[in-house]
């Protein structure tokens, strides 16, 4: 009965393309083929030629995988007690960083050189993919806000997320080992409240260990995670570029299975459920980049990391197009907990000051940051000089604290009375309001090298300073 009604498939195709081939060959519009859930390689290429799609497909595990097998592999779903509104729902801080320019394309794999994502990892032929999506997500928020790259980057166990979080009776509804999990994102609340132990700790297993043994392990939590609006473009990169890789959701049919390279299209593009973020999506993904290529609007893509293995897709990622197979319906991110703010020393000639100085006397402004010490926020930082003939821009920086190692500057015109040079943290670049952290040091210039008279508080003189930066 099946390869009858695969035979059948096979003629309409084929019968299509015969009355087809003169509308197309006239110019005339063409109307798009939708994938079905179990197309051939040939049914598929023939679709994506015929709507002008670029991309390719062929066999690969999951396409070739048993439809017994791959029913439950594909195992993300409605929630049975769908959650009520809360704060997760809310955008969350990515509102302060909305209407700001975004580069035309950007990828956490490559970012100032280094790479803040480890490599593609492989779920098996299990349902977990939800865990694999939250790791990928945490791994990308931590490794960004603490600084840590290439081979240092963090990597957190899917197995404490399948078989011990999926154990406690608060998330069990909702996501449990190779089970899958629902829309409700509750593996992205868990990581807020219970946190993630290291792959290191609990290697991933796809063989339900009984019992979780693995409580007592250091765990890794989050302060918080919000959903992005639906199908909105400039929030969900901006969400990436400010805190990291996010977790997404998508709808898989055979031609998402089988992609072999290329720009992945379809035509599920509208979150039509109410809310939008109940879309009937099958899979979870992860969003570490993206490109406009050239026109955002028609062309523009993201760049998805699966946990399908390298050997699937363009080694284990996929280039899809913004709206397709549903990808911007249900994107969230995590934040980070609050750390503590890098904590600066910034010296004149060597020393902490203040110091005294002739006029014209050379004086070295040198500022450092302790390894352990570089956070990765994405934060504005300056060095500026404040005295009573005004206040002026030493040098100024947008790259993240954490390529901060030092600093030095030499000043060799300074005029008689008081100077203060400061280093400066500004989460707001647009303004002040948003310093977190200075430190400064005073440098006093007299005709003699002693300090002037100037019995002025430093500190009220730095705050005043600072308000008269216009930058």
């Amino acid at each position: 009965m099946r390869n009858f009604l695969k035979t059948q498939i096979s003629l309409i195709v084929f019968c299509s393309m015969l009355f087809l081939t003169p509308t197309l060959s006239s110019g005339e519009p063409k109307d798009l083929l939708e994938f079905g859930a179990n197309d051939s390689i040939e049914e598929m290429r023939y679709i994506i030629e015929h709507n002008g799609y670029n991309f390719t497909v062929d066999h690969n595990w999951v396409y070739d995988m048993p439809a017994d097998i791959k029913e439950s592999f594909f195992s993300r779903r409605p929630s049975l007690i769908p959650r009520g509104p809360d704060a997760s729902d809310e955008m969350g801080p990515i509102a302060d960083h909305l209407g700001k320019k975004l580069p035309t394309q950007f990828d956490w794999r490559n970012y100032n050189g280094h790479t803040y994502i480890g490599p593609i990892r492989d779920q098996s032929a299990c349902g977990s993919c939800y865990a694999f999506a939250a790791c990928a997500a945490a791994e990308g928020t931590y490794n960004f806000a603490m600084g840590k790259y290439d081979a240092n980057c963090i990597d957190f166990s899917e197995s404490f997320v399948i078989w011990c979080l999926g154990r406690l009776p608060q998330y069990y509804p909702h996501f449990y080992g190779c089970y899958g999990a629902d829309y409700d994102y509750y593996e992205l609340e868990a990581l807020t409240v219970e946190g993630v132990a290291l792959e290191e700790d609990f290697p991933y297993t796809i063989i339900d260990p009984g019992s979780c043994t693995h409580w007592n392990d250091p765990r890794t939590t989050f302060q918080s995670w919000h959903r992005i609006p639906c199908n909105d473009i400039d929030a969900i990169k901006t969400a990436i570029m400010n805190y990291g890789v996010v977790d997404a959701a998508v709808y898989v049919g055979s031609a998402f299975e089988a992609y072999s390279g290329g720009i992945y299209e379809d035509s599920n593009i509208t979150c039509y459920s109410n809310p939008c973020y109940y879309t009937p999506t099958n899979h979870a993904i992860a969003l570490v980049g993206w490109n406009d290529n050239g026109d955002p609007e028609n062309n523009g893509y993201w760049i998805l990391r699966n946990s399908w293995d390298t050997s699937w897709g363009e080694a284990g990622y996929m280039r899809i197009k913004y709206r397709s197979a549903f990808v911007a319906c249900e994107a969230c991110y995590l934040v980070p907990e609050t750390t503590a703010v890098p904590a600066p020393d910034i010296k004149a000639n060597g020393q902490d000051g203040p110091i005294s100085v002739v006029p014209g006397q050379p004086v070295n402004i040198s500022v450092s940051l302790d390894p352990a010490d570089r956070g990765g926020d994405m934060a504005d930082w300056w060095i500026g000089v404040i005295s009573s003939y005004g206040t002026f821009m030493l040098f100024d920086a947008t790259f993240p604290l954490f390529n901060l190692a030092e600093v030095s500057l030499f000043e060799t015109g300074l005029f008689p009375g008081n100077w203060i040079f400061c280093f400066v943290i500004d989460d707001q670049p647009d303004g002040f309001f948003g310093v977190t952290w200075y430190d400064y040091v005073v440098v006093s210039c007299g005709a003699t090298g002693a300090e002037t008279n100037d019995s002025a508080d430093f500190e009220e003189i730095l705050e005043k300073g600072m308000a008269s930066f216009n930058k």
